[in-house]
């Protein structure tokens, strides 16, 4: 036989007889495949991975754990994570024969062990909607706007319900029985939009007013500031110096503010303030802090390749860029500029963390592996990072302050976008510097933020998912961000239709 290509059964059924007299012998049993059957719309490619030939530097490694050494294995992704469930266990059976070639007895016998399935802890469809919703939002802004990042959380267990990073790929590339493999290969491995980046983990960004809730954290425990205490903004702070003038994002300034009140209205120099005087107590303090919050270190997902960000302290900054600590680098870590730089995952385990009450969960993407080789289902169960450093009653003035964002009007940053949505929110805008370029928007925030009739009409009374949106130099938080943030949460409780973006998209 000759094979000239594929073709899907219900084509032959509607051509056979045309076919027919071209086919010469018939047709062919197609040839198993050696590669996976991704989905044609290629859902989370960032996630599942892709499989490929062992790669020379590997080699070794696997052969001493009995590979052949011409399979195809798990890269990267779940892929790779789960590649010892997934590819199962070759049998064999060692005898011993005679000089003449008779057999003489079976020394051992080993039975073939099955592969097991790996279940990923996403919605299938939700994810396609989120992907969707972000390509479509990245694609209508205004031309400059090209990446971003989305990711949903189980505030409850950490499990994640969708991660989104455009722009994407398709797995389908990586399968090398397709025409024009290698050359569809080295496009995508030389784009310099870099699809092949997971921006959701692997993009480290500076946080921007994101991080304001950590510096407000900081400033409470260390016994300098309650939620009440106040401060009157002006437009402009000038501690550090005429030279060293820093403004707010409202010219005007906001008046005098409570510290409870400034994380509402993004209040820039009030947190500057906040830093600064931190600074001057005790320079490990406000880092340290932060730290605890998980930033500055992998949250541990298996199966994704993550940026550990940065935190920085004095030690960090004599070591790595050979000056001492200077009260301006708190300064600009007080609204998440400097050198701070974060992931959208970190900051989503965050935001999961206060709707939940404290608990910062790891976040998981594996739900169970199937059964298999006489091995029973494993469920994969939640675990505990660590615990938010927050009093109760302190994590609670910050969880009123997340709702008067995105529901007290004029005042929360994000209210024009989410204060008329059916299912009350959470959450807060960021608007991160990131010169020459325009400033990247976050939202970050959590839903429910009170009680809600489903579509099944079960109140829901407590936060069941946590939303993080990144758009790379997309302008401002609650412009842009925030708009995608509704999307992503009406996608997930089914309402329709979904608001239209404030751009057209």
């Amino acid at each position: 036989f000759w094979p000239i290509g594929e073709i899907s059964e219900a084509t032959l059924q509607e051509y056979i007889g045309t076919l027919e007299p071209f086919i010469g012998k018939g047709l062919t049993q197609p040839e198993p495949r050696l590669t996976r059957l991704y989905s044609d719309i290629g859902v989370a490619p960032h996630i599942v991975g892709y499989t490929g030939f062992i790669p020379a530097e590997e080699i070794d490694s696997y052969l001493a754990d009995g590979y052949r050494g011409d399979e195809q294995v798990g890269l990267v992704g779940v892929e790779r994570w789960g590649e010892e469930y997934l590819n199962g266990e070759r049998g064999g059976i060692l005898t011993v024969v005679g000089p003449s070639g008779e057999f003489i007895s079976t020394v051992q016998e080993i039975s073939p062990k099955q592969a097991r399935s790996v279940y990923t802890s996403l919605e299938l469809d939700y994810q396609a909607a989120v992907e969707q919703a972000l390509a479509q939002a990245i694609l209508t802004l205004p031309a400059g706007v090209s990446s971003g990042a989305v990711v949903v959380m189980d505030v409850n267990s950490g499990a994640i319900r969708a991660m989104a990073s455009y722009p994407t790929y398709n797995p389908n590339v990586f399968d090398l029985a397709q025409p024009d493999a290698d050359v569809n290969l080295g496009q995508l491995f030389n784009d310099p939009t870099r699809p092949l980046f997971n921006r959701a983990a692997q993009g480290a960004y500076p946080a921007g007013s994101l991080f304001k809730i950590v510096t407000m954290t900081a400033g409470l425990n260390s016994g300098l500031y309650t939620p009440q205490s106040l401060y009157t903004s002006t437009g402009s702070w000038n501690v550090l110096g005429d030279n060293f003038i820093k403004t707010d994002w409202l010219e005007t300034g906001h008046g005098t503010v409570s510290l409870a009140d400034a994380l509402v209205v993004s209040c820039n120099s009030c947190f500057y303030d906040v830093a600064y005087n931190l600074d001057l107590q005790d320079p490990y303090f406000f880092p340290n802090v932060a730290k605890s919050f998980g930033l500055g270190n992998i949250t541990g997902l298996q199966g994704v390749r993550e940026a550990a960000g940065l935190i920085p302290d004095p030690d960090w900054k004599i070591g790595n860029v050979g000056e001492g600590w200077a009260n301006g680098d708190a300064v600009n870590m007080g609204i998440g500029q400097g050198f701070v730089q974060v992931t959208p995952l970190q900051m989503t385990t965050i935001f999961s963390a206060i709707a939940n009450g404290g608990i910062v969960y790891q976040p998981t993407l594996v739900d169970r592996i199937g059964e298999g080789g006489g091995a029973p289902v494993e469920t994969l169960q939640p675990r505990i990072s660590s615990e938010l450093p927050i009093r109760a009653e302190d994590l609670g003035i910050i969880r009123d302050s997340l709702w008067k964002v995105a529901n007290s009007s004029p005042n929360g940053t994000a209210s024009l976008v989410l204060a008329d949505m059916s299912i009350p929110t959470a959450g807060k805008t960021g608007t991160a510097e990131a010169p020459p370029n325009a400033p990247h928007a976050w939202y970050g925030g959590y839903a429910p933020a009170g009680p809600f009739t489903n579509s099944d009409g079960i109140v829901i009374t407590e936060p069941e998912i946590a939303v993080v949106v990144i758009v790379e130099n997309g302008g401002q938080g609650s412009e842009v961000a925030a708009p995608i943030f509704r999307r992503v949460i009406e996608l997930y409780y089914g309402i329709q239709p979904v608001t239209p973006y404030p751009w057209g998209g």
